[in-house]
């Protein structure tokens, strides 16, 4: 693959992300043209990814972070309860 044709990402705020998240789930659907509900599902699911994506490294940096066995054991439980909870995501 070419470098020009690599998927770039992009930075924004996170406060900005977990407001297009609430945007998205509040929106009522239900009239939505069959074009539209299929562009918003596909920008759903990719927000979902990414949320997924944010807990999971979220997660495993308590891990690495932990401070001593015991938390670091139950930072790696969390995570792993975690990892096996959106494993289809």
């Amino acid at each position: 693959m070419a470098n020009s044709d690599k998927e770039k990402n992009i930075q924004i705020p996170l406060s900005l992300f977990n407001r297009i998240v609430e945007l998205m789930d509040s929106l009522d659907t239900t009239d939505f043209d069959p074009l539209l509900l299929i562009m918003y599902n596909a920008v759903q699911l990719g927000l979902r990814t990414k949320l997924i994506s944010m807990l999971h490294r979220e997660t495993f940096t308590s891990v690495v972070c932990a401070g001593d066995d015991v938390k670091r054991r139950a930072a790696l439980d969390n995570y792993v309860n975690t990892k096996h909870l959106y494993k289809n995501h």
